[in-house]
């Protein structure tokens, strides 16, 4: 196998690897930047394939042909790359690539009137000449004076890819201006050399796909430092996520701290009765087994109500990222209104439950749910508590829904105002008088990172509703 051969399909080959990567990227994930990407790559690996034949071809005829078409994929990568840098990061004068796009689609449409193609107005014969350690044909003939629109068509296109470049390095976008000076010294190389070859100044075959080989891997490069820039900022938003998360449960557990102090205190002062009691068994004579047998349990089930709301809390407090697992989501939901106990006797709520033991098992992170049932129940609490001598009831139920789990928490509180609704899941809107405006956003941050949905509505008899889905599959990371 020749040099030439090597060269040459082994650039077109690298163009089709970076045209396949950046299609299933394009179509997963539909973004121009790669499709155009795409396009490029394959249209320089057509252009490769048409120079190499050129090499091979002793027949003028096939020169004349080869030379008309090969205009098709120069004209697509001009328009693919305008376009790219339309689309993606960069700024520049419009009004100058679609001058650049302009002139090279005529200089293709007057290829198609003229014979034998745009380049040469006849051609005589080829030329043999040594490359790489073989003999390969150049084209031999009269060049055309419309060469100079396709010089045009070149030279506006590095005036536009040149105004991109200093608009990007104006705006601080450092990597993306040296891929666009790349890219811009890749055209220069290919119009040079064009030039050069066409006026038998250098007795070379085309070089074209070659420096356009440069053109697709400065493309792909920038889309992949874009890409890896884009993971990082996900990755800032994801800790950011949880660091909110967090804060809000804190900030949401010291305003329950009464109630969960009490809750706690119930258990250690059963624990303290029942241990004097039993003191004073003992201190007497005849004690009997029976009794200190029932005081010791009593005084286990205190320790483990009072561990179980320790553990809770602490579960509540942890730090951490997101764990997805297998969730009962009635126990989560029966676990955080045990939490609450305390602080819905003192407001007086009275709470009704619909948690079927059956239903499928959601994927989550546990105390994530938990804290968005908290704040939820939490929040309906508040709502009630202009209600006066009115009705303070809360109905709490978990049901099963297409492909996982709906959770829904209704109040008899003042629901909302149209107005209100439209601004109750933006940032630091509130209707309480010391509230932050966070706990619904973040409750929604959260269900929306499980693959879920939260909304609102408000009740026909009064009240308002929020709900919640969670899937029974792990959500899709985007």
């Amino acid at each position: 196998m020749s040099w030439t051969t090597v060269v040459w399909a082994m650039g077109a080959s690298a163009c089709l690897t970076v045209s396949a990567i950046h299609l299933v990227i394009g179509l997963r994930r539909p973004a121009a930047a790669n499709l155009l990407v795409f396009a490029t790559g394959l249209a320089v690996a057509v252009l490769a394939a048409f120079e190499l034949t050129l090499m091979k071809s002793p027949v003028p005829e096939e020169h004349a042909w080869l030379l008309r078409w090969a205009h098709v994929p120069i004209a697509a990568i001009v328009v693919c790359l305008v376009l790219f840098v339309w689309t993606h990061v960069w700024s520049g004068r419009r009004w100058l690539g679609w001058l650049a796009i302009g002139l090279r689609l005529s200089c293709l449409v007057l290829n198609f009137l003229v014979e034998p193609n745009f380049n040469f107005s006849r051609i005589t014969g080829v030329r043999p000449v040594r490359f790489l350690g073989e003999t390969v044909y150049l084209t031999a003939g009269t060049t055309s004076r419309r060469g100079l629109l396709g010089l045009s068509a070149s030279l506006l296109l590095i005036a536009f890819l040149l105004d991109a470049t200093r608009a990007a390095w104006r705006q601080r976008s450092r990597p993306t201006a040296i891929v666009g000076a790349s890219i811009t010294i890749f055209i220069v190389i290919v119009t040079v050399l064009n030039v050069l070859t066409l006026s038998g100044v250098l007795p070379l075959p085309f070089l074209i796909s070659l420096s356009y080989l440069g053109v697709v891997a400065a493309m792909g490069y920038e889309l992949g430092f874009a890409v890896i820039r884009a993971s990082q900022l996900e990755l800032e938003v994801a800790k950011s996520r949880l660091e909110l998360a967090h804060l809000s449960r804190v900030t949401l557990l010291g305003e329950l701290s009464g109630s969960l102090a009490h809750e706690i205190n119930q258990p250690l002062a059963a624990i303290l009765a029942n241990a004097q009691a039993g003191e004073r068994i003992l201190s007497r004579d005849g004690a009997h087994p029976g009794e200190l047998r029932a005081i010791l349990s009593d005084i286990i089930a205190a320790d483990t109500r009072a561990s179980e709301v320790i553990r809770r809390l602490r579960a509540l407090l942890k730090k951490g990222e997101m764990e997805l697992k297998p969730l009962g989501v009635a126990e989560i939901v029966r676990e955080s209104l045990d939490l609450l106990r305390s602080d819905l006797l003192y407001r007086g709520v009275n709470v009704s439950a619909d948690l079927p033991p059956d239903l499928p098992q959601a994927v989550g992170d546990r105390t994530q749910i938990q804290q968005v049932v908290v704040n939820l129940v939490t929040n309906a609490c508040d709502a009630m508590e202009g209600n006066g001598g009115g009705e303070r009831s809360l109905f709490v139920r978990a049901a099963a829904q297409d492909g996982g789990v709906l959770v829904s928490i209704a109040d008899r509180g003042p629901g909302f105002s149209t107005e209100q609704f439209a601004h109750i899941f933006e940032p630091f809107f509130t209707t309480k008088t010391n509230g932050l405006g966070l706990g619904l956003v973040v409750c929604r941050t959260i269900v929306s990172a499980h693959g879920g949905s939260l909304w609102a509505t408000n009740n026909p008899e009064g009240g308002a509703t929020f709900q919640f889905t969670l899937p029974s599959s792990p959500a899709r990371a985007v």
